[in-house]
C-alpha cells in the first residue's frame, strides 16, 4: 500500500522489518530493492537485491532484481552478468522476461 501511495521510503522499511521476521522469504528483500530503486536510490536498491542473492543464491527473482538495480545505476556489464546468472536460477520459468531486458541492454 505504501508503494501505491508514493510512500517508497517508509516501504523499504516495513520491507526490510519484515525480512528480519522472516528469514526464509526473499519477498520483502526484492520489494525492498524495488521500491528503492524506484525512489531513486539505486545504491540501496542494490543492497538488497545483493543481501537477497547472498541469501537465496538460486532464486531468479533475486538476481533479476540485482540486474534492475545495476541498470539503475547504469552499470551495463553488472546487469548483463546479473540477468544471465538469473535465467540459470530457479524459477527463471522460460526466461522470456529476462531475455527481454538483456536485449535492452546496450550492446557490450
Amino acid at each position: 500500500a505504501q508503494v501505491r501511495r508514493g510512500e517508497l521510503e517508509p516501504a523499504v522499511e516495513s520491507y526490510s522489518k519484515a525480512y528480519g521476521i522472516d528469514k526464509n522469504d526473499p519477498m520483502p528483500l526484492l520489494k525492498a530493492s524495488e521500491a528503492a530503486r524506484q525512489a531513486g536510490k539505486p545504491t540501496t536498491a542494490r543492497a538488497f537485491a545483493e543481501k537477497a542473492t547472498r541469501d537465496f543464491p538460486r532464486a531468479a527473482a533475486a538476481w533479476i532484481a540485482l540486474g534492475d538495480a545495476h541498470v539503475a545505476e547504469r552499470d551495463t556489464a553488472a546487469a548483463r552478468a546479473a540477468y544471465e546468472r538469473a535465467l540459470k536460477s530457479d524459477g527463471a520459468g522460460d526466461g522470456a522476461a529476462v531475455r527481454k531486458k538483456l536485449e535492452a541492454l546496450p550492446a557490450k
